[in-house]
């Protein structure tokens, strides 16, 4: 408040002169009695200080202190901003690097991948060749099965045909009776 009352003393005597060398009292006519004028003066200084003190002062206060809590707030703001900036700048510098890696492990992943198919081809390759060559294994024994009993029905049929033509009539009966002696011979077993 002194401090108020220091800086704003000179605007107050200039106020307070005005005020005594006011025209209005000469232009009434009247002697020029200043004390009435001093009393005004005194009564405006006492009522601009008692509302300055009353109303505007705790506004100018609680405004100072919100500003200074917005400042402090502020500052707090800044520091947390410029850790995250530098943490942000950091992490940019390193990210040069960071991609380099990437690309590298990138690099070998597919040159895994490309040695995994590799081998998943050539492994494919050899089961294909091998079931392949069952396949044909196969397919040729099944022929030469359907070729031997084909073999055999002919062979067959050539000879029933052979033994029609040169079986007689007295080789018939021989066989007959070779027949029957073995049966006679060996019982119910033959």
């Amino acid at each position: 408040m002194s401090n108020f009352i220091l800086r704003s003393l000179p605007q107050l005597m200039v106020a307070s002169l005005l005020l005594l060398s006011s025209n209005q009292a000469h232009a009434a006519g009247g002697p020029m009695d200043p004390v009435p004028q001093i009393v005004n003066f005194i009564i405006l200084v006492g009522i601009i200080t008692y509302v300055y003190q009353a109303k505007v002062r705790p506004v100018l206060i609680t405004r100072a202190e919100e500003i200074k809590a917005d400042l402090t707030k502020g500052q707090k703001e800044l520091e947390i901003a410029e850790a995250h900036a530098e943490e942000v700048n950091k992490e940019y510098s390193q990210l040069d690097a960071k991609i380099a890696e990437i690309h590298s492990q990138a690099k070998e992943d597919i040159t895994k991948m490309t040695a995994a198919f590799e081998q998943q081809m050539k492994d494919e390759e050899a089961r294909i060749a091998s079931s392949t060559k069952r396949s044909i294994q196969d397919e040729l024994a099944r022929a030469k099965r359907e070729l031997q009993e084909e073999s055999v029905e002919i062979a067959l049929e050539v000879a029933e045909g052979l033994v029609k033509k040169n079986i007689t009539s007295a080789d018939q009966t021989r066989f007959k009776q070779t027949f029957i002696r073995a049966v006679e011979k060996e019982g119910t077993n033959v």
